[in-house]
């Protein structure tokens, strides 16, 4: 896929405040005593990094992060907390027999990927026992392709055209079914929806089109 990088990741950019705040909810619900304080030491694994911008927050946690994306793109240098690297991401799952992770990314990943099910026991193999997945994603219906293909795509170019396929998208339903074949636990899923005017995302009661979802092992 050819990419107008800044048309592409400009979405990407805006979805990051919206993530961090999902994630914190999860991770305070579980009564833990600070968000920050549940990530040191963990093992930290960002399928489709992108710039790596999004992940490089949680250096600052003192967590070990690894990002992986099919283009090197990345904006972030390595350190000791962070590696990036050019890889495809089934090599790289396939590959990493030894290494599991206590956290892993998947944001705006899976709606391009056509082997669902390898993906999702890569996964499984992937994440430590207690490990939490954040993955989020588009649903597969009428509204949904209207709206990131037919809108965003098509008419306000928000995005580079072809950039979704409709029938890699997943549904809520085939996450569930996932979860279960594979042993996770999908313990949350909620809606987030784009706002053009003031160019942010927020939450909303509906998970028809975007949604955001945390999956335990």
């Amino acid at each position: 896929m050819s990419i107008n990088k800044e048309k592409y990741y400009e979405p990407l950019r805006l979805m990051m405040p919206i993530r961090h705040q999902y994630m914190k909810k999860i991770i305070m619900n579980k009564n833990r005593n600070s968000f920050q304080e549940y990530f040191v030491g963990k093992n930290i694994l960002d399928i489709g990094t992108g710039t790596g911008e999004f992940l490089s927050l949680f250096t600052q946690y003192n967590a070990n992060c690894t990002g992986i994306d099919s283009y090197d793109n990345f904006k972030i240098k390595k350190n000791k907390n962070i590696n990036l690297l050019k890889i495809d991401l089934f090599d790289y799952l396939e590959k990493n027999v030894k290494k599991k992770f206590d956290i892993i990314f998947c944001f705006e990943v899976i709606e391009h990927l056509k082997d669902k099910d390898k993906f999702f026991k890569l996964l499984k193999r992937s994440i430590n026992k207690n490990g939490l997945i954040f993955l989020s994603t588009i649903n597969r219906n009428y509204l949904s392709r209207f709206i990131t293909i037919n809108i965003a795509e098509n008419i306000f170019n928000l995005l580079p055209k072809k950039t979704h396929n409709y029938d890699d998208f997943l549904t809520v339903e085939e996450l569930k079914k996932y979860s279960i074949i594979n042993g996770l636990n999908l313990t949350d899923v909620s809606g987030i929806k784009y706002n053009p005017l003031f160019k942010v995302f927020n939450f909303t009661n509906t998970t028809l089109v975007n949604y955001i979802s945390t999956l335990e092992n």
